[in-house]
């Protein structure tokens, strides 16, 4: 039987794996500049973390709407999600709703 919401197994902070987030949020700390530095955030686009499920997930941002679990095409580098034949599954959202273009999400690995 298939997980319905998979978390995380892999230790670290970070949305939940089925969570769309408006906003590119970081949970402990916020993307800051301190002087000419700027402080990188602990979970960034492209943080790999493996599921319960077994699946790996890659945090992305979506480039366009995409329907909740969707097939998408990850484009690296800049870690974005697009409706495609491609090698990942968006997550499957509370109520089915879209996920808006520029939203933040878990797109899973569904092949190699």
């Amino acid at each position: 039987m298939p997980v319905r919401t998979p978390f995380r197994t892999t230790p670290s902070l970070g949305p939940e794996l089925w969570q769309v987030e408006p906003l590119e949020s970081y949970w402990d700390q916020i993307s800051k500049s301190v002087g000419s530095a700027t402080i990188v955030p602990s979970y960034p686009i492209g943080t790999q973390v493996l599921g319960n499920d077994g699946h790996q997930y890659v945090y992305v941002r979506a480039s366009a709407l995409i329907a909740s679990g969707a097939t998408v095409v990850l484009t690296e580098p800049a870690f974005t999600i697009a409706t495609g034949a491609g090698a990942f599954t968006a997550p499957v959202t509370v109520g089915a709703v879209n996920i808006a273009a520029n939203s933040y999400v878990h797109a899973r690995r569904t092949a190699i």
